[in-house]
């Protein structure tokens, strides 16, 4: 059973892959089933799986924002609900699941900036939920109102962007990192702290700090390809490097 659950998520990847490379509805529906099948045949959560399910209806999202028939935004809608209904299942199951707490953090930065009258720009190269998604909400709420709710909506924001972080630092504490993790880690950071920068939010200083206080000699390099361990050195102490400069700006 684990053999054939191992080739399920296999193929579900290859999906993903090719739905990304392609912005392919049909490929992203291919992934969610067989995502959904390989829990089905595990007959419990797998909060791996169910935080790969989360990024995978985000991505959807997205995919659905960007056509311009009538139902878009309605599809659009309804996978951001599977993205954070997925997501909170993995954190659920385990509390550590920072892919999870991602695409929580995500989602709420995309209302904090809807309601500013923006779009996000958490996700390098535009890859995120336009304001389409929330079509009429901001002309349904008098002024009053919509101050109220930017604010309320700062405030989750941050609650997200503070749990992410949370998670970061015990992983960080607690156990022997993989590099691949921190590359992943540090990457989605470093853009959520240019996020935070640009619109006035809290979080950037923050990010900078723990990014540039990585122990680059505790990461575990086992995951790496010997014949790329030079070149990911150098990527991560990029990293380090970037972050304690932009520390400097404060």
């Amino acid at each position: 059973m684990a053999d054939e659950i191992g080739t399920i998520l296999g193929n579900a990847m290859q999906e993903w892959d090719f739905a990304g490379e392609k912005d392919d509805i049909s490929s992203y529906k291919n992934a969610e089933g067989l995502f959904l099948l390989a829990l089905k045949k595990a007959g419990k959560p797998l909060p791996r799986v169910h935080s790969f399910l989360a990024m995978l209806y985000y991505d959807l999202a997205i995919s659905y924002s960007k056509r311009q028939d009538r139902n878009a935004a309605k599809f659009s809608s309804e996978a951001v609900s599977s993205a954070t209904k997925h997501a909170d299942i993995a954190l659920q199951n385990e509390h550590l699941e920072f892919r999870a707490q991602l695409i929580k953090t995500y989602i709420s930065g995309d209302n904090v900036l809807f309601l500013n009258g923006g779009v996000s720009n958490l996700i390098p190269q535009s890859r995120d939920i336009v304001g389409a998604i929330f079509e009429g909400v901001g002309r349904a709420i008098g002024t009053g109102a919509a101050a109220a709710q930017v604010s309320m909506s700062k405030s989750a924001f941050r609650k997200e962007l503070e749990n992410l972080l949370a998670i970061y630092t015990e992983i960080d504490s607690n156990y022997v990192m993989e590099a691949t993790e921190f590359f992943f880690f540090a990457n989605k950071l470093l853009g959520i702290a240019d996020f935070c920068t640009e619109n006035k939010l809290f979080g950037a200083k923050e990010i900078y700090t723990i990014i540039g206080n990585v122990n680059i000699d505790e990461l575990n390099f086992d995951d790496v390809d010997p014949e790329m361990k030079d070149e990911a050195l150098s990527e991560i102490s990029r990293f380090k490097t970037l972050a304690e400069a932009r520390l400097m700006t404060f």
